[in-house]
């Protein structure tokens, strides 16, 4: 009886399977640039699979409600809280966060001050606005240079963009009247940072980053069994 010795679990010379010309082993992933916010922006807008990824997690986060604790006056906190919308802010400043890949949260106080100034400590807050990583500029000038500074490479302001029913223009945002919500993390290393942006740089990638072209492919599977059914139920 002749005896032979299975190897295909190794490899394959003549299937190429574990050999040089395996196509496993010479598969790399590639340079894929970062999303325009133009793209991630037609992404919300439109395909319902992008949007749900980002909100659902966000949704069942704040579905049950929140507890303020330690307050001398929880019925005047939960009054406030009410009257600055805070639940829609938790979801707003969480969804952009995700799907644009940061977020600023920015505070109005009462203190007389414009909001390019310092916030004064102790003054009423009058009403808390998000924006999307997309509608904020900052320059490498904005950043704190100093070493020495607890706030070294952070924001001493950000430039948000004016859009909608508003004039178009920029407002100066003191850092003391926000509170930054970065994407996902980008290694500070040139590899990493090759073809990113400054906003990406700064703020980081939006949670569809490596899932794009899964992104794509669903769209597409979805438009073709579409089109599949459309001529299935054609008359003949």
């Amino acid at each position: 009886m002749e005896t032979s010795m299975h190897v295909d679990a190794f490899s394959d010379a003549l299937k190429g399977f574990g050999t040089s010309m395996d196509p496993a082993m010479n598969t790399i992933p590639l340079a894929v640039p970062y999303i325009s916010k133009q793209t991630l922006a037609r992404l919300w807008a439109t395909d319902s699979m992008a949007r749900t990824c980002v909100t659902l997690p966000i949704d069942d986060a704040v579905r049950p409600g929140y507890e303020i604790l330690g307050a001398e006056d929880p019925k005047t906190l939960t009054d406030e809280a009410k009257r600055l919308n805070l639940t829609q802010v938790l979801k707003l400043a969480g969804y952009w966060q995700r799907h644009y890949g940061g977020a600023l949260v920015c505070f109005g106080y009462k203190d007389g001050q414009s909001v390019d100034k310092p916030a004064i400590a102790g003054k009423e807050l009058s009403y808390i606005k998000v924006y999307p990583k997309s509608s904020i500029n900052v320059q490498p000038s904005d950043l704190e240079q100093d070493p020495a500074n607890p706030r070294y490479g952070k924001a001493n302001f950000y430039r948000v963009l004016r859009a909608g029913m508003f004039i178009g223009g920029e407002v100066q945002w003191h850092w003391s009247r926000c509170i930054e919500l970065k994407g996902e993390s980008i290694p500070d290393d040139p590899e990493s940072m090759s073809g990113a942006d400054l906003d990406v740089q700064y703020w980081g990638a939006s949670i569809h980053q490596g899932a794009m072209a899964r992104l794509a492919d669903y769209g597409m599977t979805m438009q073709a069994l579409g089109a599949l059914m459309r001529e299935a139920s054609s008359s003949v």
